[in-house]
């Protein structure tokens, strides 16, 4: 006999310590927030600028990230097609998916990380010629 699956409950029981459920609760309620407040944007950055962009090892990528609070995915990376479709796909135009990376995070560190992604564009473009 089969029985159908229970609606989902959003209701978490942490048992314990009392100090260590109330540090508990407080962690998991940041989370849940965090969650519900992540947005995934998509930048345009044309292919052939992303290596510089990321940088020697990565790590002016990984600088950027901390310093932003936002997680930026560039096309070719294991995770890229982990992470949702942007949600302003359609504002970006026809553009190919290579040129398209994906910045996740709150929104303020999502504005904030594209507006440094695009400073350093700049940047590399002038430097180029």
């Amino acid at each position: 006999m089969l029985s159908s699956p229970q609606p989902p409950n959003d209701e978490v029981v942490i048992r314990g310590e009392k100090n260590l459920v109330k540090k508990v609760a407080v962690e998991l309620e940041r989370v849940v927030t965090s969650l519900r407040e992540r947005v995934i944007l998509g930048v345009v950055i044309p292919n052939n600028h992303h290596k510089s962009l990321i940088g020697h090892g990565g790590q002016p990528l990984t600088e950027l990230e901390k310093k932003t609070g936002a997680e930026v995915q560039f096309p070719g990376s294991r995770s890229y097609h982990q992470v949702a479709t942007p949600s302003n796909l359609e504002e970006l135009g026809d553009v190919e998916e290579k040129d398209i990376v994906k910045v996740a995070g709150s929104k303020p560190a999502c504005d904030k990380a594209i507006a440094e992604l695009l400073v350093r564009l700049v940047t590399v473009v002038l430097y180029c010629r």
